[in-house]
């Protein structure tokens, strides 16, 4: 009899702790739901918990699961915290979309990607043309109507003249380029909108903040209207490869502790840092979309996650395409924490998106996405 008393106080003090687990994660898990809200300027920490959203999202998933099979009423916290935040879940992972869908009439397709300088430097492949060639197949399949590329690379060599190549060979008689980083008068790297519509507008705004990020904005006649382009990159964390490599590297940290709480130290640094520029950039881009004359599509590399901030000053008056017309995980970075979307095609309400998809080629460190977008 007293040992199974004993069993049972057990059993009852296990349940006891993970229900107490389980109000500390759903409470982080309502944290998260606030993120959005937080400018990184007044509370950096907020940051993080961003990041840390997927998987204490998990985690409470993980609590339903348990609760269920202990047939517990208690499954019903993290259940309700889980339905509360339904909103930002359908912002990483989406399954109402159509891919499959015809274009329309009045439609026209836009594709955002970020083609690291289209391999110049032989990161994807040995051969930095056969990289090239891919991704002007890859255009040519899709054969979008707009596309807006971020890290755009282009010289006066044959290879690598990719501007003419573009506009010559491949249907984008009608382009908006412009460089933030000019190595010499041949070699330029930014930013370039191309487009099989008439551009009756071309500006640049650079950010306040850092003068290598910035956005092009370009207005492209299609038909009988007129819809203004925002192409954008914004703030990157600039992990150096020494700082990628320390973080898969578990032995050498458990190994040095005093350098990986230094090691740590610097990586948050540059997390916070370009985070707080990143807060700013997107609320300037915000006014610029508010005063603009004609609907607005954006194509950006956010380099930040839904959960963030700038995510919420961007898309107060746009939705977006992933999740109004997107399927599955949504994620679109191939490099350091791959989980993550960071790249984005928002769009006035005027336009409808009937179609969104995130091709899963990896001819850069980020896939190329492409939307239909009805107006």
């Amino acid at each position: 009899m007293t040992e199974k008393k004993n069993k049972k106080k057990k059993t009852s003090f296990v349940s006891s702790l993970f229900l107490v687990l389980n109000v500390v994660i759903v409470v982080l898990l309502l944290s998260c739901y606030a993120v959005p809200y937080i400018s990184p300027d007044r509370f950096w920490p907020v940051v993080f918990l961003g990041y840390a959203y997927p998987a204490i999202l998990l985690i409470n998933i993980l609590f339903v699961v348990f609760w269920l099979l202990k047939l517990k009423v208690w499954l019903v916290i993290s259940l309700i915290a889980i339905l509360a935040g339904w909103n930002q879940i359908r912002a990483y992972i989406n399954y109402t979309g159509d891919k499959e869908a015809t274009k329309q009439t009045n439609s026209i397709s836009i594709m955002s990607f970020n083609v690291r300088y289209f391999d110049r430097y032989s990161w994807v492949n040995t051969e930095n043309v056969q990289t090239r060639n891919n991704i002007f197949n890859l255009i040519d399949n899709e054969c979008p109507d707009i596309i807006c590329f971020q890290e755009f690379y282009s010289d006066l060599t044959p290879d690598f003249n990719t501007t003419d190549s573009l506009a010559l060979e491949h249907g984008l008689p009608y382009f908006h380029t412009a460089y933030a980083l000019v190595k010499s008068k041949s070699r330029s790297y930014g930013i370039a909108t191309f487009s099989r519509y008439p551009i009756i507008y071309r500006d640049s705004h650079n950010f306040t903040n850092n003068i290598y990020n910035f956005a092009v904005i370009t207005d492209i006649v299609v038909e009988t209207d007129t819809f203004r382009v925002f192409n954008i990159h914004f703030e990157s964390i600039r992990l150096s490869e020494e700082d990628r490599l320390f973080i898969n590297d578990l032995s050498r940290q458990v190994d040095t502790q005093e350098e990986t709480v230094a090691k740590y130290r610097q990586i948050f640094t540059k997390i916070r840092f370009a985070s707080s520029l990143r807060a700013s950039q997107s609320k300037e881009i915000r006014m610029l979309v508010e005063s603009s004359p004609y609907p607005v599509i954006i194509c950006a590399d956010l380099n930040d996650t839904p959960s963030s901030y700038p995510y919420n000053q961007l898309t107060r008056n746009l939705k977006d395409a992933f999740v109004e017309s997107g399927n599955g995980l949504g994620n679109t970075y191939i490099g350091f924490l791959p989980a993550f979307r960071i790249d984005y095609i928002l769009y006035d309400p005027v336009f409808r998106s009937n179609s969104y998809r995130t091709i899963r080629e990896k001819l850069s460190d980020h896939y190329p996405i492409i939307t239909n977008l009805e107006y």
